[in-house]
């Protein structure tokens, strides 16, 4: 069971107040007896204040009724000219609704690295980014215990290098990874949770500059936000040690909650950020492995959960049951999960889908509503360039789908058949495999899916023609650009990834009796900028600039336009 840590944190907004002042007020001899008072003990009603004999009496009403406290303040949106507004509603002149600085079908170009991190900005992986819905700062999680703050003003006109500009730390846990971060919806508050089983909602406050740029004539673009600090009380939430670690966060809003979901080794847990109450909780069961990825539904009705050891389970919110079980049909973990309601042909009908990357380098698109892969994208070996497409192993055409699992009724204390649960766990996990994807489905216009993979490559799959695919980076400069090619299969489709076997002027450098002499004559040659290791996260970003944020497990943080 999951555990509030602190003093009524989320009602507390005095920033002056110092946590030793706080514990010697708490600690009074007067707050005691007022606390004994409102849960009804004889001894402190007759002790307690007779002024306070009404407030206390009140507040003994509320906790009977489990009367939530009130919610904490988490930041407005804002749009060009400073205005609140809500996520949920039009904005007249927001970022993501303001058509002056939005440009038609945007694509990311090839090797078009804008600006970067320094080495040293973080001291491990960076796990995971998270950008403010109105795109005025993202935040980056990393394995060296801190979550970072970088303003997007600096993208307009940087120089080259992404500099953050506020440090948020564990509370004492700094020795503890942090898996995952998100932003709270329709807010400037962010949740990450740790490898020491917390979950830490801070909010960030932004303050305008006074000082106007005297290059930008547009005031809405001039008056942006320059700097950022963590202001009020932050909300800690503890999990039990038995559970292990915070593996996924994520969050939603309901009519009448806000609810962060986090998912540990053996459960996913929600807090209700209004509400003392845990709304609920969906165990797991050890025969599924422990959870990798999860994703909540477009209407907050379902949420899908992915594990290592390749099964996908679809759970409905509203009765906190299990509805569907399958498994991957490559059997390999799941590495990341996205979903989204919408059509992708022009006169069919919206339905949710579900976007997996796992298996040997692949990504795939499934429709929930009958379990069947429409797309597939998926990396060949380099060994498999040349060779046609029918004279290809059947496992490489083959599109990927899911098998319905159904409980055993032989086994009782088993939800599961277990029987090879210690032989599938020891196969080894494919390599390279795809970490990380964002992208867009819609019936019209441009669908396209973004993908980055353990050996730091980024790519651009489109929908429609394989034509249109591309490797935005992380090609040597003595390899040759790969080649994309398409394979129907009525209704669905799969798009191939064929990459260029080693390349033979290479090997003639590498060989020659003279390398010197050969990298003389071919010339200057541009520097690699592409990340070094595998691609943790991707996130696209609108304003001030079209681009997409990397981040990797080399620590790095990288903008593409």
């Amino acid at each position: 069971m999951a555990q509030d840590v602190g003093f009524a944190s989320s009602t507390i907004e005095n920033k002056d107040v110092e946590q030793n002042k706080l514990k010697t007020i708490f600690s009074d001899v007067g707050s005691q007896t007022f606390h004994g008072s409102s849960k009804g003990e004889w001894g402190s009603v007759s002790l307690v204040d007779p002024v306070s004999s009404e407030m206390s009496q009140l507040v003994s009403k509320l906790n009977s009724m489990e009367a939530p406290v009130v919610p904490p303040h988490h930041g407005l949106l804002r749009d060009l000219e400073g205005r609140p507004y809500s996520c949920h509603a039009t904005a007249r002149s927001s970022p993501t609704t303001s058509d002056k600085y939005r440009p038609v079908e945007w694509k990311p170009r090839i090797d078009n690295l804008s600006c970067s991190t320094l080495p040293r900005e973080h001291n491990g992986p960076v796990t995971r980014l998270a950008v403010s819905q109105d795109f005025s700062f993202f935040v980056s999680a990393s394995h060296d215990g801190t979550c970072k703050v970088f303003e997007t003003a600096q993208l307009r006109d940087s120089v080259g290098h992404l500099k953050s500009c506020l440090t948020i730390g564990g509370d004492g846990e700094s020795s503890s990874r942090v898996n995952d971060i998100t932003i709270l919806e329709n807010s400037k508050s962010v949740a990450s949770g740790n490898s020491a089983g917390s979950v830490l909602v801070s909010r960030i406050e932004e303050s305008t500059s006074e000082a106007k740029s005297t290059l930008i004539s547009t005031p809405s673009i001039a008056s942006l936000p320059r700097y950022s600090r963590v202001s009020g009380s932050k909300l800690v939430r503890k999990v039990d040690a038995q559970e292990g670690e915070i593996l996924a966060v994520s969050h939603f809003n309901t009519n009448s909650a806000s609810i962060v979901t986090y998912a540990t080794q053996m459960a996913v847990h929600s807090w209700d950020l209004r509400c003392a109450k845990e709304p609920f909780i969906l165990p797991t069961r050890p025969e599924m492995g422990f959870v990798t990825s999860f994703t909540i539904g477009n209407d907050r009705n379902w949420l899908c959960t992915g594990s290592n050891s390749g099964h996908i389970a679809l759970w409905d919110l509203r009765f906190h049951k299990c509805i569907k079980l399958w498994r991957h049909s490559s059997h390999s973990p799941i590495n990341r999960l996205a979903s989204s309601h919408s059509s992708l042909s022009i006169n069919g009908d919206p339905s949710p889908h579900l976007v997996i990357g796992a298996g040997l380098n692949e990504s795939s698109i499934f429709d929930l509503t009958t379990g069947t892969c429409t797309h597939c994208f998926r990396v060949l070996d380099p060994l498999l360039s040349y060779v046609d497409t029918h004279s290809l192993p059947k496992d490489k055409v083959t599109l990927p789908y899911l098998d319905n699992v159904k409980p055993k009724s032989q086994f009782p204390g088993n939800f599961l058949d277990s029987s090879n649960l210690l032989t599938s766990a020891r196969l080894p996990p494919p390599n390279p495999t795809i970490c990380s994807f964002t992208g867009r489905l819609r019936s019209s216009g441009c669908s396209y899916l973004v993908t980055g993979d353990s050996l730091g490559v980024l790519r651009y799959w489109d929908f429609t023609s394989a034509s249109k695919c591309y490797t935005i980076s992380g090609l040597r400069n003595t390899t040759s650009r790969p080649f994309y090619e398409c394979i129907d299969y009525g209704n669905r489709k799969m798009i191939v990834c064929r990459e260029a076997p080693p390349n033979l002027v290479a090997h003639h450098e590498a060989s020659s009796s003279s390398p010197l002499l050969a990298k003389v004559q071919k010339g200057p040659v541009r520097p690699e900028n592409r990340h070094q290791d595998a691609i943790l996260d991707i996130k696209r970003i609108e304003y001030p600039v079209k681009g997409l944020l990397t981040c990797s497990r080399d620590g790095m943080i990288k903008l593409w336009k």
